[in-house]
């Protein structure tokens, strides 16, 4: 039983504790998150709030030693129940504004319109196949099959048509569909690589590279693969920037992969020998203002053996044409202003 006077009257240790609890789990989460597991800032955002505690830590409470004494033993009791109460009450309740305000799950009436078409195309369509079953093993005649078939496919064909008008009407949906169908590519190609593993046919460390790939693509909420794909409108954002980054061939394909998986369309320029004999490509990338960071930051990950050059492209360059060239490692990435743009 809480006993909610106690509580009361311990509002400051619990107000400690609860203080305590959110620092320390904003000191685990966003450093881990950042700099080791690449989670998107929204996301841990959600991690974050999320922590909520219940069953475990009043399980443990309660089976605190005698020897602690009754008065710890209580105080303890008190802090954790408060802790609990606060997850639940203020967290848990505020959760779903959060994760609305943060723009995760936020549909349009569009969006649910389409959702609501989709699903039913895809009902007549399984209906109409079942049906198809049913007759080709007897248990329909042929008789009702007739007067079945033609009406079944007139509903099917009209609601096709709906969800592609919607569709159409709409391009934040067809978007959501494409991001959809990118994901799905995603989780078939981890389901394949448990798959190479099990059989033997990749080893431990070949997996974890190629998961933790798609790992970082299925996280990556920051960029749309459907939106990078559909033909750009007048009002959507820009190509403001050009990257151009000059890494070893070793590099490149890394490089190219990640670019790929992000939805970043990618141009391989030209090849020349740095110092070492090593061979390095020039890879070109055009992107909206709000992607230079990440993209950059991609490629610098991608980069293990990062060349060293002579001389290249941009030694021929007037000081001052790159808007800025960012150096790591020896590694150089060079990004540009766009002044126009038009697809073509």
């Amino acid at each position: 039983m809480i006993d909610l006077t106690a509580l009361f009257s311990s509002w400051q240790p619990i107000l400690f504790a609860i203080v305590a609890v959110l620092f320390a789990r904003a000191f685990v989460i966003y450093p881990l998150s950042l700099k080791v597991f690449k989670i998107p800032v929204r996301m841990q955002h959600v991690i974050y709030w999320g922590g909520l505690r219940g069953a475990i830590s009043l399980a443990l409470a309660l089976t605190l030693p005698e020897a602690l004494g009754n008065e710890t033993q209580t105080l303890l009791q008190d802090m954790t129940f408060g802790v609990v109460l606060f997850t639940l009450l203020v967290q848990g309740s505020s959760m779903r504004p959060i994760i609305k305000r943060l723009g995760f799950g936020a549909r349009t009436k569009t969006q649910e319109a389409y959702e609501r078409h989709q699903a039913r195309a895809v009902a007549s369509q399984n209906s109409y196949d079942r049906l198809k079953e049913l007759r080709d093993e007897g248990l329909i005649s042929d008789h009702a099959w007739g007067i079945l078939e033609a009406p079944i496919l007139r509903q099917i064909e009209l609601r096709k048509e709906v969800v592609q008008e919607i569709m159409h009407s709409d391009r934040s949906v067809e978007v959501a569909e494409l991001d959809r169908a990118f994901q799905e590519i995603l989780r078939i190609q981890r389901t394949t690589y448990n798959t190479l593993l099990s059989t033997g046919t990749i080893n431990e460390d070949t997996f974890m590279v190629l998961v933790n790939e798609v790992d970082a693509a299925l996280l990556n909420q920051e960029v749309s693969y459907g939106d990078l794909l559909i033909r750009r409108t007048k009002d959507q954002p820009p190509i403001t920037k050009l990257i151009f980054a000059s890494v070893t061939e070793s590099d490149m394909y890394e490089t190219l992969h990640m670019m790929s998986i992000m939805g970043i369309p990618t141009t391989r320029l030209f090849s020349q020998l740095g110092l070492g004999g090593k061979q390095s490509v020039t890879l070109l990338m055009g992107v909206e203002e709000n992607q230079v960071e990440m993209v950059v930051n991609t490629i610098i990950d991608c980069c293990e053996e990062p060349p060293k050059f002579r001389r290249g492209l941009f030694d021929f360059l007037p000081s001052g044409d790159a808007e800025e060239r960012i150096e790591i490692n020896n590694s150089h990435v060079y990004v540009f202003n766009v002044e126009h743009y038009e697809d073509i």
